[in-house]
């Protein structure tokens, strides 16, 4: 049986304290963004997450009260082009630049971490398309139209 991926609240503070740099051009810190926050962690090489990407939008404007930050494994000149292929409007983060591990070590992708408006972690896990997110984040008490 496999043991449940225990998630450290202290790493994730860590995390969220770190000055990313956002597509959208700016910097990005994801403690001062206001309410919940639902952080999806993606890779160009994972075929689970390619076929994750389009749905990005829809699953985006199916919450309430919550932002959803990307973060891919991917160059900045290719996030620029899926941002514009895809249309999006959440920020993108390209992880290539920070060691993730030093924060969520051992985590199978598309890997989906939820926090609450104070940033504390309500459920993490790994997701496979849009109905897999919905029930996860339905079972997070997070709100979805």
């Amino acid at each position: 049986m496999k043991e449940k991926l225990e998630i450290s609240q202290n790493k994730i503070n860590e995390l969220l304290k770190t000055d990313f740099t956002s597509s959208h051009g700016g910097s990005l810190e994801i403690n001062k963004i206001n309410g919940e926050v639902i952080l999806l962690f993606t890779s160009l090489y994972c075929t689970h997450c390619i076929d994750l990407l389009p749905e990005l939008n829809e699953i985006n404007s199916l919450l309430e009260n919550s932002s959803m930050v990307l973060f891919t494994d991917g160059k900045i000149q290719e996030i620029r082009e899926m941002v514009e292929f895809f249309n999006w409007t959440i920020p993108v983060v390209s992880y290539d630049e920070y060691n993730l591990n030093n924060y969520i070590p051992d985590i199978k992708l598309p890997f989906m971490l939820v926090l609450d408006g104070n940033k504390n972690v309500l459920s993490h896990g790994t997701i496979y398309n849009k109905t897999d997110s919905l029930l996860f984040l339905n079972s997070s008490s997070q709100r979805v139209k």
